[in-house]
């Protein structure tokens, strides 16, 4: 048994798993909810079919929008044919916070964008921030809420890691106009992947037992 080169793939392991992050990407809402319990799941269908202006920022269920201009915007109005919608004006970023308590390790949303028919192939990002890093999903296709479709974008957080913040940014400029409902988050009762200080103690205690049984064959 060569303790030595057991040593250096424990540290090796150790290493990876310190380095450990990312994001589980759910696109199915019924299969996200099944992963946890929501706390909060948000739509604004109580400021009605027309333009309305919810507040500088804003906030519900544990999300902030910022914005200079945060409006909603419903089937009255030619963004959309769907539920009422949120998002900034001006064809701005969509910039949100989540509260830190609790600290959510779900968050999911709908999402939809209203087109200008030339440029339907427009593509937007999504930044998810946590409290250990930042995440880009660049380039998406967003379905056309002019045509009554939304697309459902999940996202669950390893063990230790919860969701402070989320933006929505819209590559097409002032040709397209996403907006957000349904907005949810919560904490995940299914995401069986120990935490990064479970398995460090775990690999330390297997590296022990590995000493101490040399030790016996030595004796």
């Amino acid at each position: 048994m060569n303790i030595k080169k057991i040593s250096y793939v424990l540290i090796a392991l150790v290493g990876t798993l310190a380095a450990r992050a990312g994001l589980i990407t759910i696109n199915n809402e019924a299969l996200f909810q099944s992963q946890g319990a929501i706390t909060h799941n948000s739509n604004f269908n109580d400021f009605g079919t027309a333009f309305n202006v919810p507040g500088d920022p804003f906030t519900r269920g544990d999300v902030t929008y910022l914005s200079g201009f945060n409006f909603t915007w419903g089937s009255a109005t030619i963004f959309t044919s769907t539920q009422t919608l949120i998002g900034y004006g001006n064809y701005a970023p969509i910039t949100n916070t989540i509260a830190n308590s609790p600290q959510y390790n779900m968050l999911g949303f709908e999402i939809g964008s209203s087109y200008i028919s030339s440029y339907l192939g427009a593509t937007t990002t999504i930044t998810v921030t946590t409290n250990l890093g930042t995440y880009t999903f660049a380039n998406l296709n967003i379905a056309d809420s002019n045509q009554g479709q939304l697309d459902f974008k999940g996202f669950i957080a390893d063990p230790g890691e919860y969701f402070t913040g989320f933006q929505v940014i819209n590559d097409g400029g002032v040709h397209s106009l996403p907006g957000l409902t349904n907005v949810q988050v919560g904490h995940s009762t299914s995401n069986s992947v120990p935490d990064d200080a479970s398995v460090i103690a775990l690999v330390g205690m297997t590296f022990l037992g590995l000493v101490w049984a040399r030790r016996r064959m030595r004796a």
